[in-house]
């Protein structure tokens, strides 16, 4: 088949999936390359969704921004359960002859750079739309982001774009990172060349599931009957190893609609375990769900009870939760030492759907939408937030939240949250690591309770009262910025975005506040809006001098660049 025809064919394919949900109404009925261009938006929808992974076709196919005035953005599409933002430029080219020119790749890398510094404003109305999430995406460190070329084209690209875009993965990485990155697993952006062959076998794997898993031997086993069949027990690391060397992703079809552009991705936890304790897996190990249109149980020599040890087979297997778990394992089975694989022991689920795609659909959105205890759940159980909880409860009536939603009314100014307070104190604080760490990854100073960044917050110096005046003092200040920020456009309001947290802080240690205060006390705030558009401002003129081509967002996620602006910010005006 020639290459033309399959270019034909895939632009059928995708026509009939996306087109009908696919904006359009900007390409007159009377153009005579219509379809064409509706195509490619269609390609763009395949592109989001197989990097993307949304919930549907439809979820796909809407975030397509492809239009006069998208300034060479067709699509964008943020995953926030699985902290990914995709971004898709797509180019259909029917006799699929040709691959992505210089020209082609400077216009998507302009592109992609305006869209990282935020320049919303650039963009039409349909990606305006998504602004927040993707501003969300680009300023957390959790954020993988993946600039995807889709083509109709050649998938052999030419040494000068290979080297442009190796150049450019490299430059935008360690702007953003802060450091020089070798090992391409580490990077935060991928730039992805999406081309017609890869378009092809995505489908064509789409179309085919049909793994059976033969003498599956489970360890403990359980049946579930009622109201659907389900099998549930422990499996060993040498079956699973053993399964992605035969099958590979071809078990994830239903799971990992992305793999395409993530078979370098590695869960270094998971990975840690298996290297250093094998054999704790099964309490650190969240488990394998597959489900199965079918499944028998075998007949064993010796007698087995339902706690034994049972061999199954199972017809057309797909691995919904737990895709880390097995690549993972399977991936890094070779390198480890004799033994290690047999110690691994991981629980696992088998959920028999039979033809009940609806079914199937719940059980896999479920499965990978569930309410996650976080670090934050842990430090309620902290002798520390109890006592503050107790201290801060006989002022006045306040209250202070360390268990998510334990109070029902947190807009009351007598109730404080314990992520609030983490926020308030760590401004009051103003080290430059624990505000990088605040805006790039909160969740950081909950990983270890005993001791590390969370200990230099949360202490027996902080006292209620001390709580309680440090929280009032950031909502103030804080809310002023927030309230400045509509009034403020192009780079100012950027700083105030992403340098939130350290305009409160130096705002914040100019006042009277100090730690073994005995009284909840009252701050005098009249010129604080004054004096956040002077720093701001100030930020504004050192950066444009010193740092004219960095990220804000990323800025003020680096603790080196927080302390110099902050020295550079602070003294002129107090």
């Amino acid at each position: 088949m020639s290459q033309s025809t399959l270019a034909k064919r895939l632009a059928r394919r995708v026509f009939e999936t996306y087109s009908s949900n696919i904006y359009s109404e900007d390409i007159a009925p009377q153009d005579k390359e219509r379809d064409i261009k509706i195509t490619s938006r269609c390609i763009a929808a395949l592109a989001v969704e197989v990097f993307g992974e949304p919930s549907s076709s439809l979820e796909a196919a809407h975030s397509v921004c492809d239009g006069a005035t998208d300034n060479g953005i067709d699509a964008v599409y943020v995953n926030h359960q699985l902290q990914k933002l995709v971004v898709v430029q797509s180019k259909y080219d029917q006799n699929a002859s040709g691959s992505i020119t210089v020209a082609d790749f400077v216009r998507f890398k302009e592109s992609c750079t305006e869209l990282m510094d935020e320049k919303y404003h650039l963009f039409n109305e349909h990606l305006q739309k998504s602004a927040n999430d993707i501003s969300e995406a680009i300023t957390n460190f959790d954020y993988k982001i993946l600039f995807v070329y889709a083509y109709t084209g050649k998938k052999d690209l030419s040494d000068d774009i290979n080297r442009r875009i190796q150049d450019w993965e490299k430059d935008i990485n360690e702007s953003m990172a802060a450091e020089s990155l070798e090992d391409r697993e580490t990077f935060i952006v991928n730039v992805i060349p999406f081309c017609l062959e890869d378009m092809v076998q995505y489908l064509r794997k789409q179309s085919i599931h049909n793994v059976t898993l033969d003498n599956v031997e489970l360890l403990q086993y359980g049946i579930v009957s009622e109201p659907y069949e389900a099998i549930f027990g422990i499996i060993s690391g040498i079956q699973l190893a053993e399964w992605w060397d035969q099958y590979s992703d071809k078990l994830l079809e239903k799971n990992i609609r992305g793999v395409l552009g993530n078979k370098t991705d590695v869960n270094t936890s998971i990975k840690e375990t298996i290297n250093t304790a094998p054999d704790k897996f099964w309490y650190f190990n969240n488990g394998v769900t597959i489900l199965v249109e079918d499944f028998k149980k075998k007949e064993r020599s010796r007698v087995a009870t339902i706690r034994d040890v049972g061999q199954f087979s199972f017809a057309n297997a797909s691995i919904i939760n737990g895709a880390q778990t097995l690549s993972t394992i399977g991936l890094n089975a070779s390198a480890l030492p004799e033994g290690y694989l047999e110690s691994i022991k991981v629980p696992v689920r088998f959920i028999k759907i039979s033809n009940d795609q609806a079914f199937a659909g719940l059980v896999t959105r479920a499965n990978n939408h569930q309410n996650r205890v976080t670090g934050r759940d842990f430090a309620s159980q902290d002798e520390e937030q109890i006592r503050i909880q107790n201290e801060v409860f006989v002022e006045r009536n306040y209250k202070y939240n360390i268990h998510r939603q334990e109070y029902s009314d947190t807009s009351v100014s007598t109730v404080i949250d314990l992520d609030e307070a983490l926020s308030a104190i760590v401004c009051f604080l103003k080290d430059e690591r624990l505000l990088a760490t605040l805006k790039s990854n909160r969740g950081r100073f909950y990983e270890n309770l005993s001791s590390g960044i969370y200990r230099q917050v949360f202490n027996p110096s902080v006292s209620g009262v001390f709580v309680i005046n440090v929280v009032n003092l950031y909502r103030s200040i804080h809310g002023e910025l927030q309230n400045t920020l509509p009034s403020t456009t192009g780079k100012i309001n950027s700083i105030l975005t992403h340098g939130n947290y350290v305009i409160t802080a130096i705002i914040m240690n100019s006042k009277e506040l100090k730690k073994d205060t005995k009284d909840v006390m009252n701050f005098d705030l009249s010129n604080v809006k004054d004096e956040i558009i002077k720093i701001a401002t100030c930020m504004h003129d050192y950066i444009a001098a010193h740092h004219k081509d960095c990220y804000i967002a990323r800025f003020f996620q680096n603790k080196d660049k927080i302390g110099e602006i902050t020295s550079q910010t602070e003294n002129p005006y107090y």
